[in-house]
């Protein structure tokens, strides 16, 4: 288990509420019963905390984002699946040397359609009453929902990396 860090943990705090602002203030009704959102770009951050911060960025936010917005039957599968989202991506970017921009975006991409995209259609085609044509339907909304995030996400790699590495003084 990855030990406790307080400031990746208030970090991860800080980008899981603003994972809930952008999906309160910027998402837009879809097909079926969800919205899209630029929240994603923040869950991507997250996870160069680490596998225990992106998934409570991730999942923790996105949760919390579905209640606040009235699409509280797709909480605990948010929690799943954007938690899901972050440990993957942190999982995936440790391993990667020389990580850049490119390769942020591309993992990004990749991991949030493998996670996001399939994993809402799953749910969607649960929710629905088992309508594959509804569940399919989400497949390239959710596809630009996740592009966006990534491109996003790796706009705001290098000055978030910078950030992180900057060292805290009480002087």
């Amino acid at each position: 288990m990855e030990k406790v860090n307080v400031k990746n943990l208030v970090i991860s705090a800080i980008l899981a509420a603003m994972v809930i602002v952008s999906i309160f203030f910027i998402h837009i009704p879809m097909i079926g019963q969800g919205y899209v959102h630029i929240g994603d770009s923040f869950i991507l951050i997250g996870a160069l905390l680490g596998p225990m911060y992106g998934f409570l960025v991730g999942g923790i936010g996105a949760m919390l984002g579905d209640v606040l917005t009235g699409y509280a039957v797709y909480a605990p599968w948010s929690l799943i699946i954007h938690g899901l989202q972050g440990v993957l991506m942190a999982l995936v970017i440790t391993k990667i040397t020389n990580l850049n921009v490119i390769k942020f975006f591309i993992f990004g991409l990749l991991i949030s359609t493998l996670t996001v995209v399939f994993g809402y259609a799953i749910v969607e085609y649960l929710l629905s009453g088992q309508q594959m044509a509804l569940a399919l339907a989400t497949i390239p909304i959710n596809f630009l929902q996740v592009t966006v995030g990534s491109v996003i996400g790796a706009a705001l790699y290098a000055p978030v990396k910078k950030l992180l590495s900057l060292r805290i003084t009480t002087e």
